[in-house]
């Protein structure tokens, strides 16, 4: 994770993700703080990590759209698994850990906005955390590591 980002923020996501410390509304429910146990976004099966961050028709969807549109060094993935999105592989570069962990900031941040993931929206959310990613490279004397990691990534949203 280290490798992947400076920001503390994404390295707690990770974390608290690999460590199932993400509420989602089966937890939630069990706590009382939720009136269901449904999934936010299809409304038609129980929302455990697993059902929010892949099963979902919804989440497919997106994850569908996003590995049709992001390239890295001209380089595009066409087959993944829930391992690699949920855990990452050592069999691609950082960058695409990275746009892994992201996808999942990403799709989490979309069930407390109320809103379906998608391409769009993801690629304004990418360019906000390049611009965070940034000003902490500036700050740590690090632009050029900054730079080599986002210089050949680009998502197609034509």
């Amino acid at each position: 994770i280290y490798k992947v980002t400076m920001s503390t923020v994404k390295r707690e996501f990770k974390f608290k993700f690999l460590h199932r410390c993400i509420y989602t509304n089966d937890r939630l429910l069990k706590c009382r703080i939720s009136n269901t146990d449904q999934c936010c976004f299809c409304e038609m099966e129980t929302e455990t990590i697993e059902h929010l961050f892949w099963h979902c028709h919804v989440t497919q969807d997106f994850w569908n759209q996003l590995f049709r549109r992001c390239f890295l060094d001209s380089v595009q993935i066409n087959h993944y698994s829930i391992t690699e999105v949920f855990l990452g592989t050592y069999e691609l570069t950082p960058m695409w850990n990275f746009i892994f962990l992201l996808g999942k900031k990403f799709i989490y941040s979309c069930k407390y906005k109320n809103v379906k993931p998608n391409i769009k929206c993801f690629n304004l959310f990418v360019g906000q955390i390049k611009e965070t990613e940034e000003s902490i490279a500036v700050k740590n004397g690090k632009i050029d590591l900054h730079n080599k990691k986002w210089m050949n990534f680009y998502i197609d949203i034509t």
